[in-house]
């Protein structure tokens, strides 16, 4: 197992979504230095090794490579890619949609973790978008995604019984809202009558 230790504890990651095609390795740069000014300790870009330098502020550039290991080259160039991050001084490298195989040799190969987002069991740790796991996005679910519950219909349930009960009247009732006795409404009264 690999231990990062951080600053604080926790780190806050903020991800870039970028074509890598249309961005260069300043404007990626840039993107990761704007994150570390509102908080994140961490900036995951996706890209190659190209832009694996630490952002000025101290904010480690973590990248998710945007070649997928699905061949023999594509494996070659992510190990490689992943070892570029290492050597720039990411705390850890994010795998997404990696095929297992290859995420199991540059898990083995890196001395920082490897967290898998749909990269198998092989990796040092495993990550999942909230929205995909509580079910909020229902449009589309990654094929590596896992949804624990069904939190769109259920919310969305949540606001048509409330909205059915504010037009018929229902909500709120004397339980959900706030009275004055009777001798205090007296006094209020009067001392709002018009003349």
């Amino acid at each position: 197992m690999k231990i990062v230790s951080l600053k604080h504890g926790v780190a806050a990651l903020g991800l870039i979504a970028l074509a890598t095609a249309s961005v260069s390795a300043q404007e990626a740069r840039a993107g990761a230095r704007w994150l570390g000014w509102v908080g994140c300790w961490t900036a995951s870009v996706p890209g190659a090794s190209a832009f694996a330098t630490p952002a000025e502020n101290g904010t480690f550039v973590c990248i998710t490579p945007s070649t997928q290991g699905g061949d023999a080259v594509d494996g070659v160039r992510l190990l490689e890619d992943a070892l570029a991050l290492e050597a720039a001084g990411a705390f850890a490298v994010i795998l997404e949609c990696v095929p297992r195989e290859v995420a199991r040799v540059i898990t083995a190969r890196l001395r920082v973790p490897t967290i898998s987002y749909g990269a198998g069991v092989h990796c040092d740790g495993q990550g999942m978008v909230s929205a995909d796991m509580l079910g909020l996005f229902e449009q589309f679910t990654p094929r590596f995604a896992k949804r624990y519950v069904d939190l769109a219909t259920q919310i969305s349930g949540a606001f048509k019984s409330y909205c059915e009960e504010v037009i018929a009247g229902q909500f709120p009732d004397d339980k959900k809202s706030y009275g004055i006795n009777a001798a205090e409404l007296e006094k209020h009264q009067a001392a709002v009558k018009r003349p």
